[in-house]
């Protein structure tokens, strides 16, 4: 998958502004988007503070009540979405905020490289089937989903990146082949031969057996050192953002190892290690990627002891609607 940077924004894009907004040209926004077990394209409606998520979230001219809602949301620094919706909710969400706010990208509840196929799949014009090759199988068989991902391609520019520190199966399995590409004769091939061999495919690491795992922690050890040597190199080659995206992915291996000991077993049970993951990507997200930017957060499952600033937030509370 070829890098890209972040999409610009089209000229001449149609924003709703607020001066207070405009007075903190820095500030970041973290929407919260709670994924629940509603997640199935039949849920019920839902509200958000009381004004029903329907086609007019995606009117480029919505009524007085949602207009002053999305307007409000822009003064702040975080905005808080929590409650239950369906993906054709979040649509309709993402479509109206990044029309009334400055967004840049779009952070799901998947492991960042998971995240980084749907950019890079959605960019070549790819097929929202093909987008959604390494996500949670209800998802990618979720028409809503789909339809989701087409708008992202097709009707905003917002980059799509994974909060989480794992690997999915498909995912998984398509890591190495993308780290080749990228390293190119950079490292010696029988490093990541072995990394291939060690992490790839797509079953479980929690599965296999504790030599296994062993295994993969030590291929994993030999490609980072590889790596690290090789940096200047790789910077010459792809620049300096590239390559710290690059290394941000492969950080992200020893936490999915030690998740996978955790599930098998060998670790004992960590309720906040899905909180912490998050906090680790989403920290560099917005220290690294985004530093200037304004973000949509989505934080999933798992993920509620996630720590927020407790001041300049803006809370959204999505209700089911009978």
């Amino acid at each position: 998958m070829p890098y890209a940077p972040p999409r610009p924004k089209p000229d001449g894009a149609q924003r709703f502004t607020s001066t207070r907004r405009w007075r903190r040209p820095f500030a970041t926004l973290l929407i919260s988007l709670w994924a629940t077990s509603s997640l199935a394209s039949d849920s019920p409606r839902v509200a958000a503070n009381g004004i029903v998520v329907d086609a007019s979230w995606e009117d480029r001219s919505p009524p007085p009540p949602l207009a002053e809602l999305l307007s409000e949301a822009g003064r702040h620094r975080i905005i808080a979405v929590r409650g239950e919706a369906d993906f054709t909710a979040h649509r309709r969400l993402v479509v109206a905020l990044e029309r009334a706010v400055d967004l840049e990208a779009l952070l799901l509840p998947v492991g960042i490289f998971e995240g980084h196929w749907i950019d890079r799949s959605l960019r070549r014009g790819a097929p929202p089937e093909e987008a959604a090759r390494t996500v949670y199988r209800v998802w990618r068989e979720d028409p809503a989903f789909l339809t989701l991902l087409r708008t992202l391609g097709t009707e905003t520019d917002l980059e799509v990146l994974g909060t989480l520190c794992r690997f999915h199966a498909v995912g998984k399995s398509l890591y190495p082949d993308h780290l080749e590409e990228f390293l190119g004769d950079a490292l010696p091939a029988p490093i990541l031969d072995e990394f291939r061999q060690a992490f790839g495919g797509t079953e479980r690491l929690s599965r296999a057996s504790a030599d296994d795992r062993k295994r993969a922690a030590a291929a994993y050890e030999r490609l980072a050192e590889a790596f690290t040597r090789q940096r200047q190199v790789l910077v010459a080659r792809h620049g300096e953002a590239r390559v710290r995206f690059e290394q941000q992915l492969l950080d992200n291996v020893p936490t999915f190892l030690t998740l996978e000991q955790i599930r098998a077993g060998e670790l004992p049970e960590d309720p906040g290690f899905e909180a912490r993951e998050v906090t680790t990507n989403l920290d560099w997200i917005l220290e690294q990627r985004h530093p200037t930017g304004t973000v949509l957060l989505w934080i999933g499952r798992g993920q509620e002891v996630l720590p927020l600033p407790e001041t300049g937030v803006f809370t959204l509370e999505f209700t089911a609607v009978p």
